[in-house]
C-alpha cells in the first residue's frame, strides 16, 4: 500500500511538473489583429467636454458633452501614454475626441477614438490615418503570459473620420 502511495505521489509531481514546464509565453501575435471591422461608413464627429469617468480595463473613457455622455473605446494602454511620455486623460479634465461610431454583427456600436486632443493642447494620434491600426501595435510575439495569446484584438479599416 505505501508503495503505491509513492507511486501516485510521483506521477502527480511528473504531471504538475510537466505542465509548468510547457506552459510559455503565448505565441499569438496579440497586436491587434484579430478581425477587422469596415469603418468606410462609419459616422464620425469631433466631440469635446470633460472626463467624467476614467477608463477601467477595456471599458472606456466617459465624456459629458454638456448635453450628452459617451462612452469612448479605444484611448490605448498605459503603456502606449508612457511611451509618449503624457498621462492619459484623468476625471475632471477637458478633452477633445475624434471618434467614428463602430457598429458589430451584434447591432452594439461603441465610439473608437481616432485621435484626442488633451486640456494642455496636446494631440494624440491613437490610430494610423490610413490603416486605422492602433498606434500601440507592437510587432510579431506581442502575445503576453501563459499559454497561447488569440491575438484577438479589433483592428479598424477605411475610417475616413474628422482629422
Amino acid at each position: 500500500m505505501h508503495h503505491h502511495a509513492i507511486m501516485a505521489t510521483a506521477v502527480a509531481l511528473t504531471l504538475g511538473t510537466t505542465t509548468l514546464a510547457l506552459a510559455g509565453q503565448g505565441a499569438g501575435p496579440g497586436n491587434g489583429t484579430g478581425p477587422i471591422h469596415d469603418l468606410s461608413t462609419a459616422s464620425c464627429e469631433i466631440i469635446t467636454g470633460t472626463v467624467a469617468s476614467a477608463a477601467v480595463a477595456g471599458e472606456g473613457y466617459v465624456i459629458d458633452t454638456g448635453t450628452e455622455t459617451v462612452t469612448v473605446s479605444g484611448l490605448g494602454p498605459i503603456g502606449y501614454w508612457a511611451s509618449l511620455e503624457l498621462v492619459p486623460p484623468q476625471v475632471g479634465e477637458s478633452i477633445t475626441a475624434d471618434i467614428c461610431w463602430l457598429s458589430f454583427s451584434d447591432e452594439t456600436t461603441k465610439a473608437i477614438a481616432m485621435a484626442v486632443t488633451l486640456m494642455d493642447g496636446t494631440y494624440v494620434e491613437l490610430r494610423d490615418p490610413i490603416t486605422n491600426q492602433p498606434a500601440w501595435r507592437g510587432g510579431q510575439g506581442g502575445g503576453q503570459g501563459q499559454g497561447q495569446a488569440g491575438g484577438q484584438g479589433q483592428g479598424l479599416a477605411d475610417c475616413t473620420g474628422p482629422r
